[in-house]
């Protein structure tokens, strides 16, 4: 078979330097975007910042007022705070004094941007409490993004460990490691 390229062990070899670097190059640069998932939105979660990715609600701890008679969790009038919340997805709601209003549920309605209605109301309690916080959960579809950004962030924190864990002696192991394979 004729092979169009030069199939020298010289030129293959260069070739596959070439690539072995770009591929550390690449590593390098994945793992510092992966760092920026935990400094995103001033050192969130990833969990948080999926929310934002997302834009699915977030209160923030505020003052939120529960119903349990209407099944209604309402912020101060005009604040605006449900706007991005929808119907058919789960609230968290957390800090309540009350351990009863401290739920995930189902938002059944959504009556404006200051007020939802949950699909349950059992365990609620009427309260009114200024540290309070309700955010959206994310959908299966969205947590397995947030799963598999999650997992390339670990392997980059394996692949970045193990360049800079090679038993060098100079300070620029990723030159070392460069050197060492070649």
């Amino acid at each position: 078979m004729a092979y169009k390229e030069d199939l020298t062990i010289a030129n293959v070899t260069a070739r596959l330097k070439a690539r072995s670097l770009a591929i550390l190059d690449a590593i390098d640069a994945g793992y510092d975007e992966s760092l920026k998932l935990t400094d995103a939105q001033d050192g969130a979660t990833v969990l948080a910042w999926s929310r934002i990715l997302y834009q699915t609600g977030d209160t923030g701890n505020t003052t939120l007022t529960v119903d349990s008679a209407a099944k209604t969790i309402s912020c101060l009038a005009g604040a605006g705070l449900f706007a991005n919340f929808r119907v058919g997805r789960n609230i968290q709601t957390t800090n309540f004094t009350n351990a009863g209003n401290n739920v995930t549920e189902l938002i059944t309605a959504k009556a404006s941007d200051d007020q939802i209605t949950l699909g349950d109301a059992t365990g609620l309690v009427n309260e009114t409490d200024t540290n309070a916080r309700g955010q959206e959960n994310t959908t299966a579809d969205e947590q397995v993004v947030v799963t598999a950004v999650t997992t390339v962030r670990d392997r980059f924190d394996q692949l970045k460990d193990a360049i800079d864990n090679v038993a060098v002696a100079t300070a620029d192991r990723r030159a070392d490691l460069q050197d060492w394979i070649w």
